[in-house]
């Protein structure tokens, strides 16, 4: 690798990474992804829920966010959801919870999100 390919590999590998700059209120400001509970889509908006209790919304696809969203961190769980997958506190088939908010996993995403979690199950 000469000079030059290991100046752009550097370029490249030096993204922020713990948040995502969206723009918001006339300027791009950082949402750290800790903060982020779930974003759900509405038409060609997105509500996100803050850890605060704060909603924001955002004139972007939920698609378009989901694709800059790092996939080990956030899971699509249904056509109009996508949730932090570390702010989840329980699940019950095919119901998760973040604190008290209940969301639905649609079937044809199920299989990947139980794979996020490390479970044992001692029911008879």
């Amino acid at each position: 690798m000469n000079e030059r390919e290991k100046q752009n590999s550097f370029i490249v590998n030096r993204m922020v990474d713990d948040g995502i700059f969206l723009y918001y209120q006339q300027r791009h400001r950082k949402i750290m992804y800790c903060d982020i509970l779930w974003i759900e889509a509405s038409g060609s908006y997105c509500n996100m829920h803050m850890a605060d209790q704060k909603q924001i919304v955002f004139v972007y696809t939920l698609y378009q966010l989901y694709d800059k969203l790092p996939k080990d961190r956030f899971v699509r769980i249904h056509r109009s959801y996508v949730v932090n997958i570390y702010a989840v506190t329980a699940f019950l088939h095919k119901m998760l919870y973040i604190g008290e908010q209940m969301l639905i996993i649609s079937s044809p995403y199920l299989e990947n999100v139980m794979s996020y979690f490390n479970c044992i199950d001692n029911r008879k």
